[in-house]
């Protein structure tokens, strides 16, 4: 399966751009389809943070994530891990004059044969490249809005 990555410009200053991207239980405001994030009991934005998630996706799907890393304001990294995967998902903010650049990135640690093969020659062509493009929109949006 292949590791997917998108870069959109914000007007946003970095620091801004990585207080919002880093807040996990947040994320649904800026997904591309319809989630709903729960933090666990523990450290709140922190390595090591869980939280579990729902998406109506394909009929629902639950999964768990965790913190994996951060170096504010440049970059975030957590794992999600469901029914389809374990996936690596990070976010490098580099600032671009008065605003920033943010990269998203998405890269499988660990994914089912069938699965990894039907997302490359069906899901990320069908539907998942216009989802990931959408997101990187509603992220600039939404750091924008801020």
């Amino acid at each position: 399966m292949a590791i997917r990555e998108g870069s959109v410009q914000t007007a946003a200053p970095a620091q801004k751009a990585f207080d919002l991207l880093s807040d996990v239980s947040r994320h649904g405001e800026w997904a591309a389809h319809p989630l709903t994030v729960t933090r666990n009991p523990g450290p709140e934005r922190d390595p090591g943070a869980t939280y579990s998630c729902h998406t109506a996706m394909l009929g629902g799907i639950k999964g768990a994530v965790q913190v994996i890393s951060e170096d504010p304001p440049g970059s975030f990294v957590f794992e999600a891990q469901d029914a389809s995967g374990h996936f690596r998902w990070s976010f490098t903010i580099v600032p671009d004059g008065s605003g920033s650049r943010i990269t998203y990135r998405m890269e499988p640690v660990k994914v089912p044969l069938v699965m990894a093969v039907l997302t490359d020659m069906l899901i990320w062509p069908l539907a998942g490249k216009k989802g990931f493009e959408q997101t990187l929109q509603n992220i600039k949006r939404s750091v924008e809005a801020a």
